[in-house]
């Protein structure tokens, strides 16, 4: 990610051996960003964007969360771990391109209590 004095603006390139193979130029703050070898995946405000690594391609058009994402980590299984600030979680499993998990972190501790997070790789079952 690299902020090139441009307002509000941010370019992300993907690199792979030291070549470029692509570059996308993002309206906006890129807050959380989370890369494994086949999927890069970032947060502008509450919109979470999730690529291809080996192409200029979106797995997914991008998804307008309803907090704004605090945590992004992707499993080198292909799931992708959203912590948000309003103690939500999801788990994606984005080989399929499908959300498996959905819940919610509220009543049982805040997001900025939590200090650990994994998915069991068969089910996409949080572990906090």
């Amino acid at each position: 990610v690299e902020d090139q004095g441009i307002r509000d603006r941010a370019f992300i390139r993907c690199l792979r051996g030291g070549s470029q193979v692509w570059e996308l130029q993002v309206v906006g703050e890129v807050r959380q960003l989370a890369v494994e070898s086949r999927f890069v995946v970032f947060a502008v405000g509450h919109e979470l964007h999730i690529m291809h690594a080996d192409r200029d391609a979106f797995l997914i058009p991008p998804i307008v969360l309803e907090s704004q994402p605090l945590y992004l980590t992707v499993t080198t299984r292909g799931q992708l771990l959203v912590l948000c600030r309003d103690a939500s979680l999801s788990v994606w499993d984005l080989h399929a391109a499908k959300n498996c998990v959905r819940t919610s972190l509220h009543g049982l501790c805040g997001p900025q209590d939590v200090e650990f997070i994994r998915a069991k790789p068969q089910t996409g079952e949080p572990i906090v």
